[in-house]
């Protein structure tokens, strides 16, 4: 059996690998760990350098002045901050599989994509999975209406069930695992 983890950096996205952590090692699953990045979250970098055009014109002290507004220049270009973005998502989902799913298979997918949801169900799709396991933050009222839930999305678009993990889950797991009883209600 395989299941799609969907993580997105926070805390919230890894109580999903939390709460599957113990079922997956136990059943043997293939675990293939998502990230969708949107392009235009990742920008290039300048330095702090800048760049002075000077003029050879001088004034009456023999100095030399510029015409022109100082330049920043560029640390890295936009490919090599897409690059990096990647490799540094690579690692994470990679960091998340040994903490949470030690010595189990996981499979690191990096997507880019401004259609979140759309990219989580095409992996899951691509990947064969028997379900694609999520956390949300469980926003209401306007922050919902304004922000959306990539999380509702993915239920209402995904062709295999979705277990949405809740912002709650993570103390229930850390309560569950210290044994204290009535944080784990």
């Amino acid at each position: 059996m395989r299941v799609l983890i969907t993580l997105d950096g926070s805390e919230i996205g890894e109580s999903a690998a939390a709460a599957v952590a113990e079922w997956a090692l136990e059943s043997r699953a293939d675990i293939v760990l998502t990230m969708v990045i949107h392009p235009e979250d990742i920008k290039q970098t300048r330095s702090g350098e800048y760049h002075h055009t000077l003029t050879p014109k001088g004034t009456m002290g023999g100095h030399l002045i510029s015409l022109e507004e100082p330049q920043q220049r560029m640390a890295e270009t936009r490919e090599q901050a897409l690059e990096r973005a990647r490799i540094d998502a690579e690692a994470y989902l990679s960091k998340v599989a040994e903490h949470y799913l030690p010595g189990a298979p996981a499979q690191p997918v990096v997507e880019w994509d401004d259609d979140v949801a759309g990219a989580i169900v095409r992996a899951a799709d691509k990947s064969d999975v028997a379900f694609i396991a999520m956390g949300t933050h469980g926003r209401t009222g306007l922050g919902h209406a304004i922000l959306g839930s990539v999380a509702e999305e993915v239920v209402r678009r995904a062709h295999v069930p979705v277990l949405v993990i809740g912002p709650k889950t993570r103390e229930r797991l850390a309560a569950a695992s210290t044994g204290d009883s009535k944080a784990s209600r």
